[in-house]
């Protein structure tokens, strides 16, 4: 066949896949300013490679499953590796490690997406494992006369991650009607060590599970879209050495309304109520979302618009975080910036080539 054949046998076949892999030579170079001894001075030269196999399966033109796998390699920080003991902080005192090897991580994933133009329903699953040999993680001592702790990084197995998602949007047979879905499982191991007192260390886990769940609806129309939505994420965390199992619950349910009024005016707002439940002390510190804003376009082609928007409007807003790892348990409140306004000017600038007359 000839090369036009050729080319359309390409675009039809049902598959493609790529091999490849990176190479990255790296060089670090650690000068201790306080001694000359050879031992204090760190050279370490390393080559990193990072191979990618990217599969491609087409099973029509809008239904499409990706297989991509990758591997990292990645060097310790120069900081992880000078065998300096930095007593900055009295009660975390971190010593560096010079017998730390590289890690490398793998990282498998999946992707299946359908699109039907009938209905207008577009669905997306994936799914992804992650594991990382020779991990960097902390080995921590924890002094109970003093509260002090002091931190030595080293390397460990057995961290890794599995999760998977699904999502669907779809309209109702009344085309203005729009649901979305979104479903989140995700699991992961984390390990490190704890010691007591400089005894013995003590192999410390955490097996953390997720579980994420979102619903939006939405009703459009040409002069008003109003949407309504719900979330929740559980959060369930075990760690082996005191069998301490935590378990947290995040809410938000919401709404939001969008008004397309005469002479280019457009007016929105949405509110969303936040709800935490397995805090402990932290819980109740629930609030209420509102923001609002005013927009207002000029020209034919709305090449211009003036937006008034205020956010926080009762000014309830904070911001409370949890971070689980082999060693603790974090609860962090933070400050947050409580109500404000933003006054936008944007400029739409399209300016295309000219037609171009044909013989």
């Amino acid at each position: 066949c000839d090369r036009r054949q050729r080319q359309m046998c390409i675009r039809d076949r049902k598959y493609n896949y790529n091999i490849g892999v990176d190479f990255e030579p790296q060089k670090s170079v650690s000068h201790s300013l306080l001694s000359d001894a050879p031992e204090d001075q760190l050279e370490r030269s390393v080559m990193n490679f990072s191979p990618t196999v990217n599969f491609r399966y087409k099973f029509s033109k809008r239904t499409r499953l990706q297989i991509v796998y990758r591997g990292k390699g990645k060097q310790p920080n120069i900081r992880d590796l000078q065998p300096v003991t930095d007593r900055t902080n009295p009660l975390n005192i971190r010593v560096g490690n010079p017998s730390l090897k590289p890690s490398y991580m793998n990282t498998f994933t999946l992707n299946f997406n359908s699109y039907n133009t009938k209905y207008q329903r577009n669905m997306v699953a994936t799914a992804l494992f992650e594991n990382t040999i020779n991990n960097i993680t902390n080995q921590v001592t924890y002094d109970s006369e003093t509260g002090g702790r002091t931190t030595i990084p080293v390397n460990m197995n057995g961290n890794w991650e599995a999760q998977g998602s699904f999502s669907l949007s779809t309209p109702f047979k009344n085309k203005n009607w729009l649901v979305r879905t979104y479903s989140q499982l995700r699991f992961s191991n984390k390990n490190g060590y704890t010691t007591l007192n400089k005894e013995e260390p003590q192999k410390s886990s955490v097996r953390h599970l997720t579980v994420r769940e979102r619903l939006n609806l939405t009703y459009r129309t040409k002069q008003i879209e109003m949407g309504a939505r719900g979330s929740v994420v559980y959060n369930n965390s075990y760690n082996n050495v005191k069998s301490i199992r935590t378990e947290t619950f995040n809410y938000q349910a919401g709404m939001n309304v969008q008004c397309y009024l005469p002479w280019g005016f457009e007016v929105y707002s949405d509110a969303v109520w936040n709800l935490r439940s397995g805090y402990g002390q932290n819980e109740g510190n629930d609030y209420l979302m509102w923001n609002a804003q005013l927009s207002k376009s000029f020209f034919k082609r709305k090449q211009l618009l003036l937006r008034f928007k205020i956010y926080d409007i009762l000014q309830q807003e904070n911001a409370l975080t949890r971070t689980i790892t082999a060693t603790s348990i974090r609860d962090t409140e933070s400050n947050v910036l409580g109500s404000y306004f933003i006054f936008h000017v944007i400029v739409r600038i399209n300016k295309m080539g000219g037609k171009v007359k044909r013989k």
